[in-house]
This record gives C-alpha cells, sequence and structure tokens, in this order.
C-alpha cells in the first residue's frame, strides 16, 4: 500500500485464496496502470502480528511463510520491519505500529505494471470459530482511482469445507455481491448469524466459490470462518424448525458425547447422528426418511455416483454410534 497514491492507479486485482491445513495461501496478480510520467513508488505490504493465546516467540514473527514477490515477472527483493520503524505512516484503522511491514521500492514506467504475491499465513481459531482467515483488500482504495478496477476473487477451503463468506463488502447491506459456485458447491441464501450482521454459507464439494466486481470501492475486508460444531450446528438450515439437530430435549453434534452420554439418546436419534457423516459428503440416501431429513440442510447435495469416504475419526464414531445403537 502506498501512503495515498495520487498518480498509479489500481486497475486489477486477481486473488486466489486456497485453504492448506490450518494455512491460507495467497496468489495475487495485480495490475497498476501509469497514465503519466515514470515514478518511483515505496509499496508496503503490512500484516498485523500474531495475537491471542500465543508465546512471545510467535508474537515477534509474522504469521506469514514463503513470501514472494515479482515486479512484471521478475523476482524482487523485500524488507520486513515493524511499522513503527519504517518511514510509512498510515491511518490507525489501516495498521497498528507493531504491524509487519513487506516493502520495497517499485519503478511504475508510463502503461501497466504487474505486481505478483505469493505466500502462506496462519490462520485464527477461537472457542467460537474452528478458523477463520482474513485478507484486507480496502487498501485498494489508496491508489489514485480509489477503487480496484476489476476484481477478481476464487476461494478454494477444500472439499468437504462449510464457511461462511460476507454477503457484502459495503456499508450499505442492500448491495449484495454475486457470488458463483463452481463444480457442485452448493451456497446459501443471506442469513443471520452470531459474529457479522450477514453471512452466506458455502458447502463446498470439489471447487469452491468465486466472484468478480468492475469499479470496486469495498468498505469492508474480507473474513472467512469455518465455526466450531456448536455454533455451526445453528447455521445447517435456513429455518431452524427445519433442524432436528436443534430440538429439545436432545442437542445433537456430530462427533461429540462420550459413549456413556450417547446412550441418553434413541434409535432415531442415533440413526440421524451416523447418517449425517454421510449426508456432508454427498451421500444418495435411498432409505426415503434420510433423503427428506437431509434435503432441508443448506449443506446436503446427493451427488450420484460419488464414493463416500470418511476420515479415520469420522470412521470411528460412526462405529460408536452403531455400537451404542445396537445395544439398545
Amino acid at each position: 500500500i502506498p501512503v495515498q497514491e495520487t498518480q498509479i492507479e489500481l486497475k486489477k486485482e486477481y486473488l486466489k485464496l486456497t485453504r492448506d491445513g490450518e494455512y491460507m495461501v495467497v496468489d495475487v496478480d495485480f495490475t497498476f496502470f501509469n497514465p503519466g510520467e515514470e515514478k518511483e513508488v515505496l509499496v508496503g505490504f503490512v500484516t498485523p502480528p500474531a495475537m491471542g493465546d500465543i508465546t512471545q516467540q510467535e508474537a515477534n514473527h509474522p504469521q506469514v511463510f514463503e513470501f514472494s514477490v515479482k515486479i512484471n515477472f521478475e523476482d524482487a527483493e523485500y524488507k520486513i520491519a515493524r511499522m513503527n520503524s519504517t518511514g510509512f505512516r498510515l491511518d490507525e484503522g489501516v495498521a497498528q505500529g507493531e504491524d509487519f511491514v513487506y516493502h520495497f521500492p517499485v519503478t511504475f514506467k508510463k502503461g501497466d505494471t504487474r505486481i505478483q504475491h505469493r505466500y502462506r499465513y496462519r490462520g485464527g481459531s477461537s472457542v467460537e470459530l474452528k478458523s477463520d482467515f482474513d485478507y484486507r483488500i480496502t487498501t485498494g482504495k489508496m491508489w489514485a482511482n480509489k477503487e480496484i478496477g476489476e476484481f477478481i476473487l476464487e476461494i478454494d477451503m477444500g472439499d468437504g469445507a462449510y464457511y461462511s463468506i460476507p454477503t457484502t463488502f459495503f456499508e450499505n447491506e442492500d448491495q449484495k455481491v454475486s457470488w458463483r459456485t463452481m463444480g457442485e458447491t452448493v451456497i446459501s441464501k443471506p442469513m443471520k448469524n452470531f459474529f457479522q450482521s450477514n453471512v452466506r454459507m458455502v458447502k463446498q464439494y470439489g471447487k469452491g466459490v468465486s466472484l468478480r466486481i468492475q469499479n470496486f470501492k469495498p468498505d469492508f475486508d474480507i473474513f472467512i470462518a469455518e465455526y466450531q460444531p456448536f455454533n455451526e450446528v445453528y447455521l445447517w438450515t435456513e429455518n431452524k424448525e427445519d433442524n432436528p439437530f436443534l430440538e429439545e430435549p436432545y442437542f445433537l453434534i456430530p462427533g461429540y458425547g462420550e459413549e456413556s452420554e450417547l446412550y441418553e439418546l434413541d434409535k432415531k436419534q442415533l440413526a440421524y447422528l451416523r447418517n449425517y457423516f454421510f449426508a456432508k459428503y454427498g451421500y444418495v440416501f435411498k432409505k426415503r426418511e434420510y433423503q427428506e431429513l437431509f434435503s432441508k440442510f443448506i449443506w446436503y447435495k446427493p451427488i450420484h455416483g460419488k464414493n463416500v469416504v470418511l476420515s479415520k475419526e469420522e470412521q470411528d464414531y460412526v462405529e460408536l454410534l452403531k455400537k451404542v445403537e445396537d445395544n439398545l
């Protein structure tokens, strides 16, 4: 980011976010346009330090790895420093003094200049969220045209992932953005949740989601979240009445519960839990009861011909459920 550039315009940003375990791999390709004379600009990439329940060593190191930058397809050198020890002076809403800055000079000749980054960063987690990933796009308005001329985004959180994406990037919540799904992936209508005013839930089958916006002036940054099971279950259906996993007197959370606690459930409840693990991967049920049940869930999409393979942890839990069910 520049402090506030007055000559160089941000013509295009093509951003790919690919989940890799606890990390997000970022591939971003910028096209800048200089309408005037050649100009050198000190460009900075800002990342906050790690926060929360971390060691001092982690706090002293940016949680960014394998960072690289290319300028017009040529590798470029960069330096890393704390914001308060550089020449950058930015509004605190953009960056804090303890933030890390990857900075490098760029000579913008007349016409187009390409800058490409690739790196991975560690995502966050909390009691409420299993994982969350942020990416700053609002600084795109700090270039001369005060917008991202063309913005293209692709998100890939992995096959089987269930996660939230923003409904909008604008203060006007009625100004929705048009997400597109790729492959068999499904996406919900706008939903209320516990942490943001509105999100859309994505159930990824194979490929993820994409977005293309012209003359983009975002007011908010990208926020992607996977929820802990006891929160995620509230976001399975658009209407709570359609979700039997929320019914009293039992509250079913797949993957939780000791064997002794499972004996408090009846056969029907245990069967729902057991079949959930197959439904989440697109299993096509022959039994009408299960087909009708899971069809109410945002994340369920029957995929004919798909070979459903459970993880070892899931398979172990399914076997435990079947054992309890058979002993009732």
